[in-house]
């Protein structure tokens, strides 16, 4: 795998924010991938490469904020987003505190500004990523 093939990966486990999202995203013409399972994007993320990881906080397995850290550790150049409601906006800003994530978008996203953000992030990405998956040692 490498950058060539790298992906917008989107997850949440509501499957109409996942439809929703792509719609929004479509225009790009950026390579989407939809996971409602952060625990099967984590296993998707050991094999292939993720530009952009755009994940939801409210997920039953693992909250946004887990699951973008394990992310972290697997694809450490992936640029990630956080998208969630306003209720979560200081759970949001404490991630961004800590460097889990790079941006946060709530809910209901300005389709204009979330396609900028995410085209803005994944050409980013190509020009000064690597293929980031960390290979076991």
């Amino acid at each position: 795998m490498n950058d060539l093939d790298a992906s917008v990966l989107l997850v949440d486990d509501d499957e109409a924010i996942l439809h929703s999202l792509v719609r929004t995203l479509r225009v790009t013409k950026l390579p989407v991938i939809t996971m409602s399972s952060p625990v099967k994007a984590l296993e998707w993320l050991g094999e292939n490469t993720a530009a952009v990881i755009l994940a939801d906080y409210h997920m039953p397995e693992l909250n946004g904020i887990e699951f973008l850290q394990a992310a972290s550790s697997v694809s450490p150049n992936a640029i990630r987003i956080m998208l969630s409601g306003a209720a979560d906006l200081g759970t949001a800003l404490d991630a961004l505190d800590k460097d889990l994530v790079e941006r946060y978008i709530s809910k209901p996203w300005d389709p204009d500004k979330l396609r900028k953000t995410v085209k803005d992030s994944y050409t980013r990405f190509m020009e000064n990523g690597t293929d980031n998956r960390k290979v076991p040692g």
